[in-house]
């Protein structure tokens, strides 16, 4: 078996149990300004949403696509959020970084009366470097 699809696998894996770690929060407990639908993953920390300057997790480092872990990281995010309504907070202190992107909490429907907080989910499956 390949690296590539071992890896695949223990990503499904985790994905899979991960939501026995990750922790969740009522819908009415959690501050978001931006809800929207995710238009393009740029990787594991970054995506964009229409009409709004590029989206990165806070407090999340993932490798970049090209690098050792960036595609599973990538693949990751994209499970999460691909095709959800995304609830974003936009960081109180910092706003935008360096490159213009919001930094921002992500949050995505869990079931109909809590929320996945997505950067926390990232950090719990080990996808930031």
């Amino acid at each position: 078996m390949s690296k590539t699809r071992f890896g695949v696998l223990i990503l499904l894996f985790l994905l899979f149990t991960a939501e026995i770690y990750v922790q969740v929060y009522p819908s009415v407990r959690i501050e978001y300004e931006i809800v929207s639908q995710p238009s393009y993953i740029r990787d594991g920390d970054t995506f964009e949403i229409p009409n709004s300057p590029a989206i990165r997790l806070a407090d999340v480092s993932c490798p970049e696509t090209y690098e050792y872990g960036g595609s599973e990281a990538t693949y990751a995010l994209t499970q999460m959020i691909d095709g959800e309504t995304v609830y974003i907070d936009v960081d109180d202190v910092y706003g935008t970084g360096p490159y213009g992107r919001y930094i921002c909490l992500v949050y995505v429907d869990y079931n109909s009366t809590h929320f996945l907080n997505v950067n926390l989910a990232m950090v719990t499956l080990g996808k930031q470097r």
